[in-house]
């Protein structure tokens, strides 16, 4: 029960903090209750994980405490209770109800996956996995890993809070971290349809915020511990922040704007590209550049900069380790010239994927219709509707050219035109969920452009492509949440459940109830949040404390480097008549064991998903073996040591 409760109670810090941050700004009245609710509660949860940020590094405070700041922060909810701008009145119709009933059963798939254990290999891997290190440690400290350890963790960090809050009393915290996705899944839609009200009906505003919330990418992470999903909030927040500055003049739209991006940025890299663009919008707009430049710019870093001179603070990379060469930084413990010329060629080649004026031109028809594996469209990319919706907006836009420039959208647009110039050039890899942020603005401005500028000649085939999107999408989101409504109806366990949908789960079990593992060597990153083991994770691009790079691996230098971190067992395939590649970890096991340095303890039978949602096995997998590391000398010299870092007590 004290998961429930967490969610709860951080759901109200979050509306309290942010509802007092507006009324300061100035921008609470004159808000209705709606768009007063979303965007407050936006807000708050950025400041929520910039004050985590804050907190951790000098030591978590116990869930006791947090439980107090929650309720502390909650006292801004009172704000609530003043006056707020009457909504339009609009009286219910028949489609109004009909998507009352589609968001009712939409919420109510989404439910179900929040019941159930996390599932997503990436949330599994890290976004809830540091969490989980950050709360058992009692402190934030640095996880020299790059791209899922090194990075902006501010949305994390409210992971950190709740999930502390859900542990306290004995409770093991994982309704309260599914649970806070759940919600904080779903605050962009609200903040969609809040918005949408300014120019939109009832029906429409809620068709449009259905069709975000059902978007392939949308509901592959929303419900799960992904960033995108929850960084949308911020995009819509500087939304609101450009249209709420109808002069152009003000400065506390300004610090709005800085608020939104810094959040972006303390959440995800790319976020740096979104406070670029959003420094453009703003200066597209009125006059006082200086003043709400600098005021902008200003908020954004103490918003968003705290993660970047944490790298720096620990490797002399802001974007660790993506500097690391051109800023001509010495080999240290966490990275050496040699792995990243490996990283960087890695990268490059991924980044390949859009060549050309050409290819950014086609980027959006490219990943719709066509869509390479490099960057992820095929089934979490962002659905038909924008081709779709395209011809109704530019129609709208054309009739309505001569308001251009007097819409409160158009800096808006300046923005998600800004951002995606700059992200198709200097995202590394584009991969279309990294667009799903922006795309809720975007969605914004082109139904608004279609309704308010194209007028009847529009709302037919707009509303034909609404329905269209929506019955494939809700039914998508049925097949997605099949599984999971499979487990509650089954009464299902949760090592049951990860074994039906978990890539190699299988040791998992035998693995937490044996004690002589004292710090376990993992090659699979999606079993990291389910150990409670000690763990060090070897990966041939993102680490070099254990070099796994194939034509790198010596079996003496490899076993060294696993008794200097003190790994007692090695989690690893099993297929000792295969043919194994020269210098390769799989050969290198194979060595230590003839020589009698490890030996075999247990042998399991694994299971390899093509897709978790359909539960599609992969081909024939090699068996997982458990190797046990031999103390003392064997027919291979290596070193000593002990297990730092504990990832589970």
């Amino acid at each position: 029960m004290i998961g429930p409760l967490a969610v709860i109670a951080m759901t109200v810090a979050c509306l309290g903090a942010g509802a007092l941050t507006l009324s300061v700004l100035g921008l609470w009245r004159g808000m209705p209750p709606g768009e007063r609710a979303a965007l407050a509660f936006a807000v708050g949860f950025g400041l929520v994980g910039w004050l985590m940020f804050w907190l951790g590094t000098a030591a978590l405070p116990a869930p006791g405490y947090l439980w107090a700041g929650a309720g502390l922060l909650s006292l801004g909810a009172l704000k609530f209770r003043e006056p707020a701008a009457a909504p339009a009145a609009e009286k219910p119709t028949p489609v109004t109800w009909m998507l009352l009933a589609l968001l009712a059963l939409v919420l109510g798939l989404d439910a179900a996956e929040a019941l159930a254990p996390a599932a997503d290999a990436d949330t599994l891997a890290y976004h809830f996995e540091l969490p989980l290190r950050f709360v058992e440690a009692g402190r934030v400290f640095f996880v020299p890993r790059a791209t899922d350890g090194a990075i902006p963790l501010l949305v994390h960090m409210t992971y950190a809070a709740v999930l502390a809050m859900g542990r306290a009393g004995g409770g093991t915290g994982d309704l309260a971290l599914t649970g806070w996705t759940f919600v904080s899944g779903w605050a962009a839609a609200a903040l969609l349809y809040a918005l949408a009200r300014k120019w939109l009906g009832v029906s429409w505003s809620l068709a449009l915020a259905l069709l975000f919330q059902t978007l392939p990418a949308m509901i592959y992470g929303a419900g799960s511990g992904q960033m995108e999903a929850r960084l949308a909030m911020f995009a819509l927040a500087a939304a609101a922040a450009l249209i709420a500055d109808k002069d152009g003049r003000r400065l506390a739209p300004a610090v709005l704007l800085g608020l939104a991006a810094g959040f972006y940025a303390g959440g995800k890299y790319s976020g740096l590209i979104f406070a670029a663009a959003a420094g453009l919008a703003l200066l597209s707009t009125g006059g006082r550049w200086l003043a709400r430049g600098a005021v902008f710019g200003l908020t954004a870093l103490a918003a968003g900069g705290q993660w970047y001179g944490w790298n720096v603070l620990h490797t002399g990379d802001p974007l660790f380790p993506m500097l690391f060469t051109r800023l001509g930084l010495a080999d240290h413990v966490y990275w050496t010239a040699d792995q990243a010329a490996t990283f960087d060629t890695y990268f490059k080649t991924r980044g390949n994927a859009v060549r050309g004026m050409l290819g950014v031109l086609a980027y959006p028809f490219t990943v719709t219709f066509f869509p390479p594996a490099e960057i992820d469209s095929g089934r979490v990319g962002m659905g038909p509707f924008f081709v779709m919706a395209l011809s109704a907006a530019l129609l709208g836009l054309w009739l309505s050219r001569g308001r251009l420039r007097d819409s409160a959208l158009l800096p808006v647009a300046v923005l998600i035109g800004a951002f995606y110039l700059l992200w198709i050039n200097f995202g590394v890899i584009p991969k279309v969920r990294h667009l799903l942020p922006v795309s809720a603005p975007l969605l914004l401005c082109l139904v608004v452009a279609a309704v308010r500028g194209g007028g009847a000649v529009v709302l037919r085939p707009l509303a034909l492509a609404f329905i269209l999107t929506l019955a494939a999408q809700t039914a998508a989101q049925g097949l997605f949440a099949r599984s999971y409504i499979k487990r509650l109806l089954a009464g299902e366990g949760r090592d049951a459940f990860l074994a039906r949908v978990v890539t190699d789960y299988a040791p998992v079990p035998w693995i937490n109830a044996n004690p002589r593992i004292k710090g376990l060597l993992l090659f699979d990153r999606q079993l990291r949040y389910t150990l409670d083991v000690p763990w060090v994770n070897a990966h041939e691009l993102t680490q070099v404390q254990i070099d796994t790079r194939l034509g790198r691996v010596e079996p003496g230098r490899f076993l060294e480097q696993i008794r200097a971190l003190g790994v007692t067992h090695i989690l690893f395939r099993y297929a000792p008549e295969a043919e194994k590649p020269a210098a390769s970890a799989a050969l290198a096991l194979d060595v230590l064991e003839r020589r009698g340095c490890l030996v075999v303890e247990k042998t399991f039978e694994v299971t390899g998903y093509a897709s978790r949602t359909l539960e599609l096995k992969k081909g024939e997998r090699a068996p997982k073996a458990v190797w046990r590391v031999r103390d003392g000398p064997c027919g291979i010299a290596g070193g000593g040591g002990r297990f730092e870092k504990r990832m589970r007590p």
